[in-house]
């Protein structure tokens, strides 16, 4: 509530997580100066040796945040590639919900899941089969190579320089 006018394309807030982004040094500044004065006006403190300030790429509530877009976090992505094949539904369980944290960046996600998830379904027999193994190994493929989120170019795309096209799914 104490950065609500404030949060917009420049200013992110998850809980006590602040991140600023913006296209000049000179404007991260200005709008670091606001954040300043609005937390200070509420009476809420930060530790310095907590704050990053004027860099490139930025980790940021699991993603890498750069210039270019944002990205799963490198150390995540390891993380999942050396997740071991789940031997019970709380480890199936795990996986998924590591996984489904970065949906969004899975074109499909719900369909390549599906035979994962019917292994965490009250009274589900474990059965590890050739489906899942394929799901189990897909997902760690498709997080892999999960593409970088922009900003769409809204005049390259109505000049026909670089077209677009919104995929939406039901999950």
């Amino acid at each position: 509530m104490v950065l609500k006018g404030l949060r917009d394309k420049e200013v992110f807030v998850y809980i006590d997580d602040i991140l600023i982004a913006t296209e000049t040094k000179e404007r991260h500044f200005e709008v670091l100066k606001l954040v300043l004065e609005a937390l200070r006006a509420a009476n809420l403190k930060f530790k310095p040796q907590k704050c990053i300030f004027l860099c490139d790429r930025v980790a940021f509530l699991g993603h890498e945040v750069t210039r270019s877009g944002v990205r799963v976090d490198p150390s995540k992505i390891e993380r999942i590639q050396q997740y071991p094949r789940p031997t019970c539904v709380a480890e199936m369980r795990a996986f998924l919900g590591l996984c489904g944290y970065y949906r969004k960046l899975v074109f499909g996600f719900s369909k390549i899941a599906q035979p994962l998830f019917e292994l965490t379904k009250a009274k589900a027999p474990w059965k590890w089969e050739e489906t899942q193994e394929n799901a189990f190994a897909k997902l760690k493929e498709c997080l892999k190579s999960a593409p970088v989120l922009s900003q769409p170019d809204v005049e390259a795309a109505r000049s026909g320089e670089r077209p677009y096209a919104i995929y939406t799914d039901a999950s």
